[in-house]
C-alpha cells in the first residue's frame, strides 16, 4: 500500500468514524464523500463506558509518554560516575541501597522535570481524547479540560465561559510548576 492510499484509509476511517458520532450524538450529519464505504469497526460501542474510554485514553497517553520519560531517564542514569557506583559496591552496599541513597538523589533533577513536563503536557491532552470521543463515546461524560474548553467555546458559542476555564488551566499549570521553580531557585542561589 503506497503513501497516498494509507493516507485516503486513514481519512475514510476518521470522516466515518466522526459522521457515525453525528448521527448518534445530536451533532449535525455532513455528507461524505465516501458514502457507504465505511470500514466496519469504525465506531466503537465500548467507549458509551466512561470507564472503558478512561481506560483506553490512559493507555494511548502512557505509552505516548513513554519513550520521552525512558531517554530521560536513562540520559540521567548514564550522567551518573561509576567510580561511585563501583565505591558503593566495595563499601558494600546493595542494589536496593544503591538505588535508594545513590541513583535516585543524583537523577531527582531529571526526574522532576520529567514529571513537571508530563504534568503540563497531560494537561493540555485534547486529540486523543477527542478522537476516542468521536469513536463512540459520550462527550459529556469523557471531556478532560482541553475537550470541556473546545466543548464551550466551539461547540456552546461559551467564550466567556471558555476563557474561564482557560485561566483555570493556567492557574494550575503555574500552582503545579511553583515546587520546582522554587527548587531551581534555591540551586542557583547555593
Amino acid at each position: 500500500m503506497n503513501d497516498m492510499s494509507m493516507r485516503t484509509t486513514s481519512l475514510r476511517a476518521a470522516w466515518c468514524s466522526a459522521a457515525h458520532q453525528s448521527n448518534h450524538a445530536g451533532r449535525p450529519h455532513v455528507s461524505s464523500p465516501w458514502s457507504g464505504s465505511c470500514p466496519s469497526g469504525a465506531y466503537h460501542p465500548g467507549f458509551s463506558q466512561p470507564l472503558t474510554f478512561f481506560f483506553v485514553a490512559t493507555l494511548i497517553i502512557v505509552w505516548m509518554s513513554v519513550p520521552f520519560v525512558a531517554l530521560s531517564v536513562f540520559a540521567g542514569l548514564t550522567q551518573v560516575p561509576d567510580e561511585i557506583l563501583e565505591a558503593a559496591r566495595i563499601d558494600g552496599a546493595g542494589p536496593a541501597q544503591i538505588l535508594r541513597r545513590i541513583l535516585l538523589p543524583m537523577v531527582r533533577p531529571v526526574l522532576s522535570i520529567v514529571l513537571l513536563l508530563q504534568i503540563i503536557w497531560d494537561l493540555r491532552v485534547f486529540a486523543q481524547i477527542r478522537l476516542l470521543q468521536d469513536a463512540g463515546a459520550p462527550v459529556s461524560q469523557t471531556n478532560l479540560l482541553g475537550n470541556f474548553i473546545y466543548e464551550l467555546g466551539v461547540g456552546r458559542q461559551d467564550f466567556a465561559g471558555a476563557a474561564a476555564v482557560s485561566i483555570f488551566v493556567l492557574l494550575l499549570t503555574v500552582v503545579l510548576s511553583a515546587p520546582y521553580v522554587r527548587s531551581l531557585m534555591k540551586e542557583e542561589l547555593a
